[in-house]
């Protein structure tokens, strides 16, 4: 014989669960929130007992506007951030030695002159005019000012436009109070050469 398998028994129907009563009160509508600081800054406006918002389309742009205009990214721009520490620093003390600051200066623009780098050419005179600018002529500082004429006139193309040695020379003349005072400076005009002839057109040029 087969094994007939038992019958599940079938579910019992389910009873309907009794409607709540209803009762006679009126249901209470809660009170519109008041408008959220989202809403606020997007213009939405809310009426006494309307739901819907409507938005002020001008005062949005001007919000996000101002949002976009202010914003804060990056504090300072790396090119600025360049130009920022290359400031030139004044000395304070006849004991601060400047005759490596003119230096550089003055090897870089030989530098560009010589590969006719012009942007890093007027670059590097200008550093080293700022520098000279700002440079306090202590008499015990004379030497590094006669240091970078020395290398100006032994270095570099030899032409009279040459904006380095007249840049040098203009200072000395400038500043002949304090450097011709010096026995190096003395020993300098012994010397001769293409300085003497800068030197002494500037002062005629301006003893005339």
């Amino acid at each position: 014989m087969l094994d007939v398998p038992p019958t599940e028994p079938e579910p019992e129907p389910e009873t309907a669960l009794p409607a709540p009563e209803e009762t006679a009160e009126e249901l209470e509508i809660p009170a519109p929130e008041p408008a959220t600081e989202l809403q606020r800054v997007f213009g939405y406006s809310r009426g006494n007992h309307s739901q819907t918002y409507r938005i002020s389309q001008a005062s949005r742009k001007a919000n996000l506007r101002k949002s976009f205009d202010t914003k804060f990214i990056c504090s300072t721009l790396p090119r600025q951030r360049i130009i920022n520490s290359c400031e030139t620093i004044p000395n304070s003390h006849a004991k601060q030695d400047y005759t490596g600051v003119f230096l550089a200066h003055a090897r870089l623009y030989v530098f560009a002159d010589k590969y006719g780098i012009k942007p890093l050419e007027s670059l590097s005179l200008h550093k080293l005019y700022a520098t000279l600018k700002s440079f306090t002529l202590y008499r015990a500082r004379v030497g590094d000012i006669l240091k970078l004429v020395r290398y100006a006139y032994e270095n570099g193309p030899d032409y009279e436009s040459n904006k380095l040695r007249a840049l040098v020379s203009e200072y000395v003349a400038y500043e002949i109070d304090t450097i011709g005072e010096t026995n190096r400076f003395f020993a300098l005009m012994e010397e001769g050469g293409l300085f003497v002839r800068d030197f002494w057109k500037l002062v005629q040029k301006n003893l005339l």
